[in-house]
């Protein structure tokens, strides 16, 4: 049992000083531009969920099941545990955490370890004895000897090899896909120099499944042309229905 529990303090001491115990989600979050957040307000529904997912099309998947993009949070580092993205994923009010880690590198870090050193004391000697007993005076002879041992823990600083990951999370929050049309748009970032009469192309990013977009036939990459009626051509045309996403009553795509 003494040496279970002194190997539990190594271990214990290299991930304490190899920084396994700071949550680098939250250190790296980034909060989502879109004000999607602002328009769908938080409402929980439950645990948070995390899922692993490796490919565009699978974060896609899960923005048309209803899911908004809050923040993300990406950084090099050993592999953390997932419950620090949960963690954050609370914090921030999302339900769902997309996780992708990938071996990037080996590198050398120093750690402490806690190792125990013994030292061992011999000893011996003789001992006289007199008295007096039923037939007079009597004396003894004897010796002794034996050894004592003590033990000392002492910290020592070793270099250990410790694999490092790209880590990438996405925060996601499941919103009611009834209060609003279902569709999310690709409008081009618009430059601080740029009129807000400029035109461009606005296209459709992706469309909630089950939602009236879908059952209407709106499909993703469409180009939009007009919105409840509205000519979409520029910024300004645009830039209402993106503010407010529940104003939306129908989507006229190009054929």
């Amino acid at each position: 049992m003494k040496r279970t529990r002194f190997f539990v303090v190594v271990l214990l001491g290299m991930l304490f000083f190899s920084g396994c115990f700071v949550n680098h989600y939250e250190k790296n979050y980034i909060p989502h531009e879109s004000d999607l957040a602002q328009q769908f307000p938080e409402n929980r529904r439950g645990d948070v969920e995390l899922a692993v997912v490796t490919t565009e099309n699978g974060v896609m998947q899960c923005i048309e099941a209803g899911y908004i993009p809050l923040g993300t949070a990406s950084f090099s580092e050993m592999h953390c545990p997932w419950y620090f993205a949960i963690e954050q994923a609370e914090d921030v009010g999302a339900d769902l955490v997309l996780l992708e880690e990938r071996y990037s590198h080996t590198v050398k870090r120093p750690s402490v370890i806690f190792l125990p050193s013994y030292h061992t004391t011999y000893i011996s000697g003789s001992v006289n004895a007199s008295a007096y007993g039923t037939y007079g005076f009597g004396s003894a002879y004897g010796t002794y000897s034996g050894t004592s041992t003590t033990t000392t823990i002492n910290a020592q600083v070793v270099e250990v090899s410790v694999k490092i990951f790209q880590q990438d999370a996405l925060f996601l929050r499941k919103i009611d896909t009834d209060s609003f049309y279902g569709a999310l748009f690709d409008v081009p970032q618009r430059l601080p120099d740029e009129p807000i009469d400029k035109r461009i192309t606005v296209s459709i990013f992706a469309v909630v499944k089950g939602s009236r977009a879908a059952k209407a036939g709106v499909k993703r990459g469409q180009r939009v042309v007009g919105i409840n009626g509205v000519p979409i051509t520029t910024y300004k045309s645009i830039e209402p229905f993106l503010k407010d996403l529940k104003s939306i009553r129908s989507i006229e795509v190009a054929k």
